[in-house]
């Protein structure tokens, strides 16, 4: 087997490969594609679920999202 095939960077890099093509070419909505990057990483177990979640835990992210929900 190749030393390519085994790399630890290949299944993340794969999986966030995938989501941005599904991203630029809208193959399907947005949120699904959110959805199944969160899938594949948890079920893949690139990183603990603290992290990978990490982002919502942030005071930033709270106040994107009530901007979003207050002007639309």
């Amino acid at each position: 087997m190749s030393l390519w095939l085994t790399h630890p960077l290949l299944l993340p890099s794969l999986i966030v490969g995938v989501t941005i093509v599904l991203w630029a070419t809208s193959l399907l909505p947005e949120f699904i594609t959110a959805l199944l990057f969160f899938t594949a990483a948890m079920t893949a177990r690139i990183a603990p679920p603290e992290v990978i979640f990490g982002g919502f835990a942030s005071s930033a992210f709270w106040l994107v999202f009530s901007g979003f929900v207050l002007g639309g």
